[in-house]
């Protein structure tokens, strides 16, 4: 009898065994690493035709933003009872979708990855939604003048080539009245807050690192932004500097 329950725990620790050796190890040692360690570093030309980065990001994204798209989301259902809705530097486009969700918005994102811009008309398609996502610059926008109630963007105005022309599209292409939220990272972020709030939720130590060691590099203080402002089409104006976020909120006459 011994033998026979020495047999069956052996043929069972095969069954469990084996799928964990050859499925869930190589993925943990290949596969995650490569998935979620997002490296920021290289030039933005390269970074923005790598595809597996457009994958990294959007788990990044997934874990880490959800609370600011939430945010984003009621931030534009108060602001706006309907209309089209531009959100900028929209990467794997979750914000985006998430707003086009409701169908008292038509919504379109553009970003200068077009790898990003696949990884949008992906997960729009996953998520049986419509948006009108299309690969550009923050300074040449590809829309017709005042064709937007509100523009939103978030973690991306460090990324902006020409920060100056940008603004200027913007308000080229917002309806008169129509306002901006701008949501990214400051100058010289508080550590402790930034891995309190953003750090914390991502569960991948490499993804983790990667983020807190890399995500301030280019950041604006709010006296830098100002001095963008001042140069554009923009007069009404607000930028507030918290711990680790830039928010500013415009408006056009």
């Amino acid at each position: 009898e011994f033998p026979l329950i020495w047999l069956r725990g052996f043929v069972l620790s095969l069954v469990v065994a084996l799928p964990v050796s050859l499925i869930v190890v190589p993925l943990l040692r290949h596969g995650l690493s490569n998935i979620f360690e997002i490296d920021y570093s290289g030039s933005p030309e390269n970074v923005f035709k790598d595809k597996a980065y457009a994958r990294r990001y959007d788990q990044l994204a997934r874990v880490a933003f959800s609370e600011i798209y939430d945010t984003i989301y009621n931030l534009v259902c108060e602001t706006v009872a309907s209309g089209r809705i531009l959100e900028i530097g929209c990467g794997p486009g979750l914000c985006a979708i998430q707003i086009a969700k409701n169908d008292r918005y038509e919504v379109a994102g553009i970003d200068q990855s077009a790898e990003m811009i696949k990884m949008c008309r992906k997960n729009a398609k996953t998520e049986g939604v419509t948006a009108d996502f299309r690969v550009a610059p923050a300074s040449q926008l590809p829309f017709e003048d005042q064709a937007f109630d509100m523009i939103v963007s978030n973690g991306s105005l460090h990324h902006w080539e020409k920060p100056v022309e940008a603004f200027d599209e913007m308000y080229r292409v917002l309806k008169p009245g129509g306002s901006v939220f701008v949501n990214d990272l400051c100058e010289n972020p508080d550590r402790d807050e930034l891995m309190r709030t953003i750090g914390s939720r991502i569960p991948f130590k490499p993804m983790r690192d990667g983020f807190m060691e890399n995500a301030p590099e280019g950041a604006y203080s709010r006296a830098k932004v100002l001095g963008i402002l001042e140069q554009s089409g923009f007069t009404e104006i607000d930028v507030t500097q918290k711990t680790i976020t830039l928010e500013l909120r415009l408006q056009r006459d």
